[in-house]
């Protein structure tokens, strides 16, 4: 999308993650990169990190997640991250917004709950987002409130199997 011309922001809480993306798009002058975990509200927490973490950092680093009960992720290998209020800074964009790929490790339940509430959200056209509710059984009723809540508005759009 990015070599298209859109605008893109992309969420990246992980320092080591961080470094990759950044390398990624460097010259592409049209992607905002922030060092935080999107999120339903402003702050810090751990972000937990994949089991085996440091011995394979790139390939470890797509699973970490802000919930310490996924079965997958090392409470010792956990790292403070930076929260941003996802809600408040999509109000901050002075355009509607085309898309957004969530894939935030189960913290996307909290979030989407969010967003439901958000004066923002009929400003954004799809989101595309990969659940774990098969990972976190604790979110599934959560997760089917949201699905049926989402599938009652005409905007946004959710495609909920994306990965």
């Amino acid at each position: 999308m990015a070599r298209n011309g859109a605008s893109v922001h992309a969420f990246e809480p992980d320092p080591h993650a961080l470094e990759n993306l950044r390398s990624a798009v460097a010259g592409l002058e049209n992607v905002t990169v922030h060092a935080a975990a999107a999120a339903s509200k402003a702050g810090t927490s751990m972000l937990y990190r994949k089991k085996g973490f440091a011995g394979d950092p790139d390939r470890n680093s797509k699973s970490s997640s802000l919930l310490s009960q996924k079965a997958n992720i090392s409470q010792q290998d956990a790292v403070s991250v930076e929260l941003i209020d996802f809600s408040a800074f999509l109000n901050t964009l002075d355009c509607d917004i085309a898309l957004i790929k969530m894939d935030i490790e189960g913290a996307e339940v909290e979030l989407l709950e969010t967003l439901l509430e958000a004066p923002v959200l009929d400003r954004i056209h799809a989101i595309f987002v990969e659940t774990h509710e098969r990972k976190l059984p604790d979110l599934a009723p959560r997760m089917a409130r949201l699905k049926a809540r989402y599938g009652e508005l005409a905007r946004p759009r959710v495609n909920w199997d994306w990965h």
